[in-house]
């Protein structure tokens, strides 16, 4: 690392990185990355924004005026990178139909072992496999505004009034071209 900032030496710098991809990083946490590794991320990201010499001092050249810009800096830096680094390397939803996008999902979402008991022995009720067919499907032939209010009335958060009576009929027209199919 190779970054020279006029009145602060290496040694603070380093410690400015460190506490605000401390404070920065485990904002970020997603899929199977600890919140240690997402701090080590951002303090890679800092590390790249600072060698690149995007980082000038300002007006207030006092060492004390340039770690307090330093900080700001950093933080504004280290939260867009690690915005872009989450979009990157966690599903995108753009795409419904891509592999990469639904493989990179999985890898980041891993099935809990509660989830998976049937193939370990425990088989769940017959009903709750209905079930679990039946949302399956609706949530299939939802678009993906649908299928985020769905989800939320599902976990008991409330959405406007007027969605939600869309997103009703909207469900029982599926489950009427359904009962019209058998």
């Amino acid at each position: 690392m190779h970054i020279e900032i006029e009145g602060i030496s290496d040694a603070e710098i380093t410690q400015i990185i460190v506490s605000v991809a401390n404070k920065v990083g485990p904002k970020y946490r997603f899929g199977y990355h600890s919140i240690e590794d997402m701090a080590a991320q951002a303090v890679l990201e800092g590390i790249k924004v600072l060698e690149a010499g995007k980082f000038t001092p300002g007006k207030d050249r006092s060492p004390d005026g340039t770690k307090k810009r330093l900080r700001a800096f950093l933080s504004v830096c280290m939260n867009n990178r690690m915005r872009n680094y989450v979009r990157n390397n966690s599903c995108r939803y753009s795409s419904e139909n891509n592999k990469y996008n639904t493989s990179k999902y999985n890898l980041m979402h891993p099935v809990r072992v509660g989830d998976a008991t049937h193939f370990f022995g425990d088989c769940p009720r017959p009903n709750e496999v209905e079930s679990a067919e039946v949302i399956r499907y609706i949530r299939s032939k939802l678009t993906v505004d649908q299928v985020k209010d769905f989800v939320r009335i599902q976990n008991g958060v409330s959405i406007p009034a007027g969605r939600k009576a869309l997103l009703i009929e909207t469900v029982k027209e599926i489950l009427n071209e359904t009962q019209a199919e058998d």
